[in-house]
């Protein structure tokens, strides 16, 4: 009993007398993928050309608006941040042709898509940008149910904007100039 009563007396004043709350205290989940943004069309590259591809993209994302970071990432690193992922496929050994962003707001994400939509790459590929959200909605479309076309608005004919220069005897109007005199005449 001795020995644990000097173990008890080196560690006197070592433990709290505080609660211990183990749970951590961990922000609110957001679980509607609101700022993550899908680019597509894409060039498919070679490993070889991997990099540079993921430099060109990355500069082109950032310049919209600040991507997503995370407090106590490991992963993240200046050249790839966690909040963006370019897929590569080892069987093919290229690139999928997309790429996806998390950027901090979803004003941004909003921006880039409204940016990036039809913006030239390169001059064989022109980008597509949706949001995530949206090709979520996509997804869930039924490809097998039937399809019911829209029907038609009824023909509403517009009005004649140009009716004041029309004539009713289907004349035509000509002026010719001479000296400071000008003179506007009918053909008939």
């Amino acid at each position: 009993a001795s020995a644990l009563e000097e173990e008890a007396a080196q560690l006197d004043g070592y433990f709290s007398d505080a609660p211990l709350d183990p749970r951590p205290k961990y922000p609110p989940l957001d679980t509607s993928f609101n700022r993550c943004v899908v680019i597509s069309n894409l060039p498919k590259v070679p490993d070889s050309k991997l990099d540079k591809l993921r430099k060109v993209v990355l500069k082109l994302v950032t310049r919209i608006g600040p991507l997503a970071s995370y407090d106590g990432d490991d992963a993240a690193t200046d050249d790839e941040p966690t909040s963006f992922l370019l897929p590569f496929d080892q069987a093919s050994n290229s690139t999928v042709g997309c790429a996806f962003v998390e950027y901090e707001s979803a004003g941004d994400a909003k921006k880039a898509t409204e940016v990036l939509e039809g913006y030239k790459f390169d001059k064989n590929h022109l980008l597509k940008a949706t949001l995530y959200t949206r090709t979520e909605e996509l997804r869930e479309i039924d490809e097998d149910g039937d399809f019911q076309q829209p029907s038609p608005e009824p023909y509403k004919e517009k009005p004649n904007t140009m009716e004041w220069m029309e004539d009713s005897c289907q004349r035509d109007e000509f002026a010719i100039r001479y000296g400071n005199e000008t003179a506007v005449l009918w053909n008939d």
